[in-house]
């Protein structure tokens, strides 16, 4: 019993700013984490970009999973996190979602009587960018320009579609992971060579530098059995 309580006092709470895409799968690692360290995950999510612009403005995050690498890189340049810090612990992955079953999926994108198509905003998040790249590399971007519904975050490019009021988007796989897709919808696994690689990255800010929950933390992201989990909700190990 004393153990017990001895472990229960030197429980923590770690402050996480987490991009929208991984929200889900950090809720996961979340349980494993306080189940093993008795320590807790406090998460925020929204998108990379405005994730960013709270820590600039004084939020009081220990840990920052940015949905790309050069935002954390930012913070780092800022004097708001450690350089030593910096690594990936996620790459990615774009697919398209159709409301309209064809076969083959991507053929939505030409069709002329696609009207609405989501993807999330190309100049906060990360996950927007490689939308507009993938249509860039397409030749399709001009056609689409004024047919796109642009979420703040990739979750809410998600909704719109999964919600019907887009016709098809461009989302991240880890999104569709734990969703049924009705026999109505399509899916497309877009290649990577379409877009440059979604290196999603996390750095420790200035206030979780001395907890010694956060480096149990950094530890435990390093587990080979946490690393799987990680892939489960569709993302690729980074190199």
């Amino acid at each position: 019993m004393l153990l017990a309580v001895g472990g229960m006092t030197q429980a923590d709470v770690v402050r996480v700013a987490v991009a929208s895409n991984f929200n889900e799968a950090l809720h996961a690692v979340a349980q494993a984490f306080e189940q093993q360290t008795g320590h807790e995950l406090l998460i925020s999510s929204a998108s990379t970009g405005k994730l960013y612009a709270q820590i600039k403005h004084g939020a009081p995050f220990d840990v920052f999973m940015s949905a790309d690498t050069a935002t954390a890189e930012k913070l780092i340049t800022d004097g708001l996190a450690h350089a030593n810090s910096l690594h990936a612990y996620a790459l990615g992955q774009l697919v398209l979602l159709s409301n309209q079953n064809k076969q083959p999926c991507e053929q939505i994108l030409s069709e002329p009587n696609l009207r609405y198509f989501a993807i999330a905003n190309p100049n906060t998040a990360p996950y927007g960018l490689a939308a507009r790249q993938v249509l860039q590399k397409l030749q399709l971007w001009h056609a689409l320009e004024p047919k796109l519904v642009m979420g703040e975050n990739i979750a809410q490019a998600m909704q719109f579609v999964y919600s019907q009021n887009a016709d098809a988007g461009l989302v991240a796989r880890s999104l569709l992971v734990n969703r049924k897709i009705p026999e109505n919808q399509c899916l497309w696994l877009v290649p990577d060579t379409l877009y440059q690689p979604i290196k999603q990255s996390l750095v420790v800010l200035n206030a979780g530098s001395e907890k010694p929950a956060v480096q149990q933390l950094m530890a435990f992201l390093a587990q080979a059995d946490v690393r799987k989990l990680i892939s489960d909700y569709g993302y690729a190990q980074p190199q």
